[in-house]
């Protein structure tokens, strides 16, 4: 049994993604989609060692990446540096504070956000970023700090369970 829980863990937070990515696309809040998979993404990557965080951001990314009108492999990209970095900076400091917490998913959505942003602004005209600052990265990481903050307690107990 001992052997069976490492992959355990790993079914576990694949079953959770894949409901996540389905809530994600079937609520939404006057016309704005809740980010779900980004909130599992940045979750694990405080609770994983970062190999195991880049991973699941490669393979998060590129799930959403064939659901999304991002271009191939853009929100890969994107996952796997978040992931990689909020699970090195993770690795620093403590991970009880809640402070913490909430200061990493919402630098993470603010980031990814921006990224897309100018990803979209390089490739066509986008629009007025305050606009866009207002009407989209504040309720975005108004949501990844509220939401964020109860999934990360979910997550930790899914992990601990498996330790």
């Amino acid at each position: 049994m001992e052997q069976v829980k490492p992959y355990l863990k790993h079914i576990s937070f694949a079953f959770v993604f894949i409901l996540l990515v389905i809530l994600q696309k079937s609520i939404s809040f006057s016309g704005f989609t809740l980010n779900f998979s980004l909130v599992f993404v940045i979750g694990l990557a405080i609770l994983l060692p970062p190999l195991e965080a880049l991973i699941w951001g490669a393979v998060s990314g590129l799930s959403l990446d064939l659901i999304t009108t991002m271009p191939l492999s853009m929100n890969a990209l994107l996952y796997m540096f978040l992931a990689f970095g909020v699970s090195m900076f993770a690795r620093s400091f403590y991970r009880k504070r809640w402070f913490i917490i909430v200061l990493f998913f919402a630098v993470s959505s603010f980031l990814y956000n921006l990224s897309v942003y100018l990803i979209f602004a390089i490739d066509s005209r986008f629009g007025n970023f305050f606009s866009l600052l207002w009407t989209t990265i504040l309720p975005d990481m108004i949501f990844m700090i509220l939401f964020g903050y109860l999934f990360y307690f979910i997550l930790e107990k899914v992990n601990g369970y498996f330790d």
